[in-house]
Formats: C-alpha cells, sequence, structure tokens
C-alpha cells in the first residue's frame, strides 16, 4: 500500500488484454469509477479502530471531537471486535504458495461496500460471510457511527469528490492510459478478461495534504482522494502502481511458477530478497516512475514510495523495466537475474537488516497472546511490510506446511507457555534447532533472530504477555540488523526499552 493519495484511470472502451506473447493490440481495457459513502464510512471506523490500510487523518478528524464519547469509543470496540473474524482467508489453490493467492475476509467487504448503495444494502452483500452475530455487532456498529461520518467528512466532501472524479476521467483520457495499460500488461504477462473494468473505489479525505492511501485487491481499487490537491501526474501515478499489482496477480499460474522458479534456482543469497521485494518494487518502478513520466515528460525527483528499501529499489529497477517496455518485452529468466543483481548492489547488507528480510514474511504465534490481526498491526505500526501471511498455532500441521512451502522470512511470537511449539519449527531450521535448549528453558523475555544456511530469518521473540508485544517491536526496530554472533538479546521483566539502545549504526554492541 502506498501512504499518498492515487488517482483513478480512464481507459475508453471495452477490450482484453491477453498472455505474454498475444496481448491484443486492439484492445481497450476500461476503469469505472464508484464514489460509495459505505466505502468510506468502513474506511472511517477502520482508521478509528487503527487499521493499517486505513489513512490516519481520518482518526485526527474524530479523536478529542465532541462526538469523541465513552458511548461512541464503546462502539468503536464492538466494531473492533467484530472485526477479528475479517482476518480469515480464502485461498487459491493451483499458484505458487509464495504468492499468497486469495483474500481475507476484511477485502472482500471492501470490495462489496464499494458497490453499495446503502447499510442495509451491504448487510445484504455480505450475508454469510459472518457468524451472524458477528455479522450483527458489525452493522451495528456502522449504523450507529454513520450520522457522526456524515457529519465530519461526508457532507463537506462530498462535492468536491465528484469534482476529482471528473478530473481523474479527463486525465486518463489525455494521457492516452488504454496504451499504457496495454504495455504494463505485455510486461508483466497478465491475462484481464476482456469484459472486466477496474473497478476504482473513490472515497473523500478532507484537505489537500496529509498521508493517504490506495490499496490494490485484484480488480477493485480502494483510493481515498484528498479532495482539496491538485498533484493530478502524482495521484496517477499511484493508482497506476495500485493497478500494476493487480496485473502482478493476473499473471497465469505456469507464468508464475516459471518465474519464481528463476529466483529459487538462483545461486545468488540475495534471490529471495528480491523476489520478496519485486512486487512492490515493479509496481513503483511503472507507476510512480513510468506512468509518471508519461504522464508529466519528466522522472520525479521526489520519494515515490513510503518505504526506504522500496523506494530505493523500485528506482534501480525502472531503468530495466523501461527497456523491457519499450522493446515490448515479458518478464524472462534475463529479466530475474538482473532484478537479482540490481537488488544486491543496491541493499549490499540487506540479508541482515529486519525491514528487507520482513518486508515478505509469515507471521507465526502460538495462539495464546493476541490475534493475528493485532500482531500484524502492532507490527506494521514500526516496520513496514509488503506481503504478509499469518498462522497459529507454531506447531499446527498447515503452519508448518507454509513455512516449509515458503522461502519468507519467519517472525514467531510466542509466550513463555509456547515454547514447547518451538520443536516443530526448529525441524524446518538447523539454527533454531541448535538454540533449541536456550529458546525453551529462557527466564525472561528474548528477541532471537538467525539466518539459515540460505540466508532466510527466523526470527522469535518470547514474552511474558500481550502488552509486551509492541515493545518487543520496537526493540527490534532499534536494533535494525540481525547479528549472526549475537543472535540473542534479552529483556528481563519484561523491560525492553534498553534492548538496541547501544547498538551503533553498524549494528555492532
Amino acid at each position: 500500500m502506498v501512504m499518498i493519495v492515487g488517482l483513478g484511470l480512464l481507459l475508453a472502451s471495452e477490450g482484453a488484454v491477453q498472455g505474454e506473447d498475444n496481448a491484443a493490440d486492439s484492445s481497450k481495457p476500461r476503469v469505472e469509477y464508484r464514489i460509495s459513502k459505505v466505502q468510506g464510512l468502513l474506511s472511517f471506523l477502520e482508521a478509528l479502530s487503527g487499521g493499517s490500510q486505513s489513512p490516519s487523518l481520518l482518526g485526527d478528524l474524530f479523536w478529542g471531537s465532541s462526538f469523541d464519547t465513552p458511548a461512541t469509543r464503546n462502539t468503536l470496540e464492538e466494531f473492533e471486535s467484530a472485526c477479528i473474524r475479517l482476518v480469515a482467508d480464502i485461498s487459491h489453490q493451483g499458484y505458487p504458495p509464495s504468492r499468497h493467492a486469495g483474500r481475507d475476509l476484511g477485502s472482500l467487504f471492501l470490495i462489496r461496500s464499494g458497490f453499495s448503495t446503502d447499510l442495509d444494502d451491504f448487510s445484504e452483500r455480505t450475508l454469510g460471510l459472518l457468524p451472524v452475530p458477528a455479522h450483527e455487532a458489525l452493522f451495528r456498529s456502522l449504523r450507529a457511527m454513520e450520522p457522526i461520518y456524515e457529519e465530519l467528512v461526508w457532507k463537506p466532501t462530498v462535492s468536491l469528490l465528484e469534482e476529482r472524479r471528473k478530473e481523474f476521467r479527463q486525465a486518463g483520457l489525455d494521457w492516452n492510459l488504454d496504451q499504457m495499460f496495454r504495455d504494463a500488461a505485455r510486461f508483466y504477462g497478465a491475462v484481464w478478461p476482456e469484459s472486466q473494468p477496474f473497478v476504482v473505489g473513490l472515497y473523500p479525505l478532507p484537505g489537500r495534504g496529509g498521508a493517504t492511501s490506495a490499496e490494490s485487491l485484484g480488480v477493485f481499487e480502494s483510493v481515498g482522494v484528498l479532495v482539496e490537491a491538485e498533484d493530478i501526474a502524482g495521484r496517477f501515478g499511484v493508482i497506476f502502481h495500485e493497478m500494476c499489482h493487480s496485473l502482478y496477480g493476473a499473471q497465469p499460474s505456469e507464468l508464475q511458477f516459471r518465474l519464481e522458479g528463476y529466483y529459487t534456482d538462483s545461486e545468488s543469497p540475495y534471490s529471495m530478497l528480491a523476489y520478496g521485494s519485486i512486487n512492490e518494487g515493479l509496481a513503483t518502478a511503472l507507476g510512480n516512475g513510468w506512468a509518471f513520466e508519461q504522464a508529466t515528460g519528466q522522472i520525479d525527483e521526489g520519494e515515490w514510495y513510503a518505504n526506504d528499501v522500496i523506494d530505493r529499489y523500485g528506482k534501480a529497477l525502472y531503468p530495466l523495466v523501461k527497456t523491457y517496455l519499450e522493446e515490448g518485452r515479458t518478464m524472462d529468466e534475463e529479466f530475474v537475474e538482473q532484478s537479482i543483481e540490481l537488488f544486491a548492489a543496491t541493499f549490499p547488507d540487506s540479508i541482515y537488516r529486519y525491514e528487507v528480510q520482513l518486508n515478505s514474511m509469515l507471521l507465526l504465534s502460538d495462539g495464546n497472546l493476541m490475534r493475528s490481526e493485532h500482531l500484524r498491526r502492532e507490527l506494521g505500526q514500526r516496520i513496514r511490510i509488503s506481503s504478509v501471511a499469518s498462522s497459529a498455532p507454531i506447531n499446527h500441521p498447515r503452519t508448518l506446511e507454509m513455512v516449509e512451502g515458503v522461502q519468507d522470512a519467519v517472525l514467531a511470537v510466542i509466550s513463555e507457555q509456547g515454547t514447547e511449539q518451538l520443536e516443530d519449527l526448529a525441524e524446518l531450521c538447523l539454527p533454531v534447532a541448535d538454540a533449541l535448549p536456550e529458546l525453551v528453558e529462557a527466564e525472561s523475555s528474548y528477541l532471537f533472530s538467525t539466518l539459515d544456511p540460505e540466508g532466510r530469518a527466523f526470527v522469535i521473540i518470547q514474552v511474558a504477555g500481550a502488552e509486551e508485544v509492541g515493545s518487543a517491536f520496537e526493540a527490534m526496530k532499534r536494533l535494525g540488523k540481525i547479528a549472526p554472533d549475537t543472535p540473542f538479546h534479552f529483556a528481563p521483566g519484561g523491560n525492553w526499552d534498553q534492548v538496541g539502545r547501544s547498538r551503533d549504526r553498524a549494528g555492532n554492541e
């Protein structure tokens, strides 16, 4: 997710882009714009509940206002409790496990909100996705907060949002985005159904500045729009970025497996780190780099992505991506090899950096501390993550299958009662096995980090209770790097404040 506003596209008429070698030049894919108050309301409540995908400026409007009362806070607690069940995943079979093909229920709710005319319609569209009591609690909280959303956000902004929608449509026509889409689809080797438009769901954000978000959900793009902002080209690049995620996901499964094989077969210790960042890196190079240049005739000299790793990798990839686009080529083995080399040259110390290793990761827990969504939220507030799959408990067959099936870094969070679950994890990682006695017998909270022989990171955090989790993640952020010679960092009595304080820039104690 890009933490700046996205601009929707209009691509004139119907058509199709197919395959990696037979893209139809006569096709003209469409983008459909939708404005739904329900989508805005849902994003509003997610922001108030600390959701990592929602702009914080929505929360800034509410906290401390006359609407911030004990009653509304109770309503938000009910909403958050209902949303706990939205983390359940629907997985698509027949794709590389590392692609995490599928959607969680929260994404399905967001997509349906963009097509809903009101809360009654939204309720009908989502029946059966949640247990009846949870569904009722969710909509009870939405109905209670709807008048507040109307007063704070919707009524002051909806007319301006309509104006922005007209501008976005015209910009799409002016910049010939139908051809840009076809070029990008050919580069990815994507297959896009002839009758399926991109749907861009717009929701309003007051003002002209501040952090916003755009999120790709396959055929649906959720875009927060600063209604008074005027940076058309920048927003255009961001939405094209999100569309590129959709094209990446629309690659045929055969191509996905083939590309993954080029990364996994590489002998470079940087290959899997490059693979873990390639989705965001390509979307940044194409959207924030190439699309911006196509629209303005110049390269954006500012920040392309609000994450240092992806920002720098996207910029490093851009010349290579541009060459492939100009030559009408599709991603291939040569491209993969060069993408790995570029990653290694840009981040020579990346094997040891938490923010790089954890950019694409498996988040595991013993099931005793907090739900996976809460863990994701706590971690996401401290380290930017492009892709995360979660599972609990650690010794569950599905969890172990995930660990064995992909090459993403593993971060496991356990309580003192869950240490025995590490025995199963140790069977899949020799460095964890070597340290198992100390991991199981430790008498205080700790952070343990190691690399397996292929350079894959395994990070284990033991805490006494859920209240320590945020502090432990803060300590990991302070440390910055994995130190192979110092795998353990202890926090006696749950005191994480001093962990990482003495570490210098080189990562030494």
